[in-house]
């Protein structure tokens, strides 16, 4: 896990790409599409809940886990590490 970047729980992060971990995802309290059902969740604040989901992909070695993902308190699912970025601190 060669320079992975480690979110932490509370953590504030944005999603960039679609990398829903959709396995995750099934039959869970939300919806499969995770985070994307999130109305313009290209815009949106997204806070990690603090449980992770280790996983090794052969053909992506950058993948190394799903993070489940809170918008505005609630649960709405996984996305894969490579998905999401941590917004900086304005400081």
């Amino acid at each position: 896990m060669t320079n992975q970047i480690i979110f932490k729980k509370g953590q504030k992060v944005t999603i960039t790409d679609r990398m829903n971990a959709s396995d995750f995802n099934m039959n869970q309290n939300w919806s499969i599409m995770s985070a994307y059902d999130v109305e313009d969740w290209f815009k949106k604040e997204f806070t990690i809940e603090g449980t992770v989901k280790l996983i090794t992909f052969t053909h992506s070695p950058e993948v190394y886990g799903a993070y489940l993902l809170q918008h505005n308190g609630v649960n709405v699912g996984y996305i894969y590490n490579t998905g999401i970025k941590a917004i900086e601190d304005e400081a």
